[in-house]
């Protein structure tokens, strides 16, 4: 785990040698590592659009903390236009397979009306569920 340190001197560079070689595999989960290092600068220049790239290559896998990522590029409106109805298509393919943030990222376009009619109930059952995903009851306190 040379991105993260765990074991090993942290080395982003070296990380992203390995993730390359996975990545040519196919595996989703090497892409998403790959785009998450484009979209924060970790070993390489910060590049909004390269890790869409990758992302998009993981999310052909549907895998849902990728689909998470590019809606939140979409929200965000980093490396592409602003969209807050592309985002939450993404977010409900993220949420569809279990995924407590996409869950949360929804409930937070419905609360606040971003690109979507505000309204508080399906805000609340969006929080619901992301509170009762498994393993992230954290969500709770996240919120307040």
């Amino acid at each position: 785990m040379n991105q993260f340190g765990m074991g090993f001197f942290q080395d982003y560079q070296k990380a992203m040698e390995w993730y390359l070689k996975a990545a040519d595999q196919g595996l989703p989960t090497a892409q998403y590592n790959i785009g998450h290092m484009y979209q924060n600068g970790q070993g390489v220049p910060k590049e909004y659009q390269k890790a869409m790239e990758w992302y998009l290559k993981a999310a052909d896998h549907s895998h849902a903390p990728t689909e998470h990522k590019i809606g939140v590029l979409y929200q965000n409106g980093h490396g592409v236009p602003q969209d807050y109805q592309v985002a939450l298509v993404w977010f409900l393919k993220a949420a569809q397979e279990g995924h407590a943030d996409a869950q949360r990222s929804i409930r937070f376009l419905y609360q606040r009306g971003n690109g979507i009619p505000e309204d508080i109930q399906k805000a609340m059952m969006w929080f619901s569920m992301a509170a009762g995903a498994k393993g992230h009851l954290c969500v709770q306190t996240k919120d307040g």
